[in-house]
């Protein structure tokens, strides 16, 4: 299996635990004998989180080893392979990540229990200003927002985007170090840096720079100092090939103008179509409905209008792999 689809697979598995997870916290909502629909409910959790744990620990592990493989094996035709074992480091950050992801989902399927039940006695404020005042309220609410995680700098993600980001960087760190033993193996020390036209302002300075990957080198930055500058960073699709004194072309690649801006306005209007269906599947709010009329139109005005956008519609729909 490629990276990309044992991807897609942790991300699908990730998408129907939510899916089960928000339809969980309804039903036990709408049955009266509290207590007793809070034990089934944290039962019901657990074992969904746990098959999600099952299903995706080996995969990710796969994912990291595919792509270390994969590096290693497009870092020069006629380079020596090395033996295909990404780092542990990058394994076992990437289970802690996911890890964490797990808690947040049981923990808040429980707060969401609660503060509906609360809801129901008196009107609950969640954050500054959002005041609900029923149940109805709630689960509408956590429908909108759908499960969250709060990474270690305090940004808020839509969980399941940060399990995207999270396992695509991993892979992308493997792929990317796979290619550096696999040339280092080789004598190559000196390395082009090479960014896509969709780059983004961080990565743009570095497009065809020479860098050296051991730092020894005494004309060129290190790899290092390179990534301290923001090259690399969490969601980067830049990688690095060998680089031969007077034969290597290094002209950098022509940014499009604007398209990363339009990149990211298109997956905002994703992650809002998504939040529009849950709205829709918990509900069956009518508004919602519309309004993801409305939003699916935008998408495909925004994906008509920009030379190289290319609209996912996969990535618009809940329980579904991005």
């Amino acid at each position: 299996m490629t990276v990309t689809k044992l991807i897609q697979a942790i991300l699908e598995a990730y998408s129907r635990a939510e899916a089960k997870l928000l339809a969980a916290v309804a039903d036990a909502v709408e049955r009266k004998d509290r207590e007793r629909q809070l034990a089934e409910l944290r039962r019901q959790a657990q074992q969904i989180v746990e098959q999600l744990r099952a299903g995706t620990v080996d995969q990710a592990l796969k994912a990291l080893i595919a792509a270390f493989e994969e590096g290693a094996t497009k870092a020069k035709a006629d380079t020596v392979l090395v033996n295909p074992t990404p780092n542990a480091f990058l394994a076992a950050e990437l289970f802690n990540l996911l890890g964490e992801t797990r808690f947040a989902l049981l923990r808040q399927t429980e707060d969401a229990f609660r503060t509906a039940v609360a809801a129901e006695v008196s009107p609950v404020l969640l954050g500054a200003e959002t005041r609900l005042g029923s149940a109805a309220d709630v689960l509408a609410y956590l429908a909108e927002r759908g499960f969250t995680f709060r990474d270690r700098s305090g940004r808020e993600w839509e969980l399941a985007s940060y399990v995207e980001m999270a396992t695509r960087t991993a892979t992308m760190n493997a792929f990317r170090e796979g290619r550096a033993a696999s040339l280092l193996a080789n004598g190559y020390d000196l390395v082009v840096i090479r960014s896509g036209p969709s780059r983004c302002p961080l990565c743009d300075p570095y497009n065809g720079k020479i860098v050296s990957l051991t730092g020894k080198h005494p004309k060129y930055p290190s790899l290092e100092r390179a990534k301290t500058d923001g090259v690399f960073h969490p969601n980067c699709r830049c990688s690095f090939s060998a680089y031969i004194e007077g034969l290597t072309e290094t002209e950098p690649v022509e940014r499009v103008p604007n398209y990363y801006a339009e990149e990211q306005e298109l997956r905002r209007l994703e992650r809002e179509a998504r939040s529009l269906r849950r709205i829709v599947a918990v509900t069956g709010d009518e508004a919602a409905k519309d309004q993801l009329k409305v939003v699916t139109e935008q998408i495909k005005a925004l994906v008509e209008d920009t030379e190289g956008l290319t609209r996912k519609p996969h990535r618009e729909q809940i329980g579904v792999p991005r």
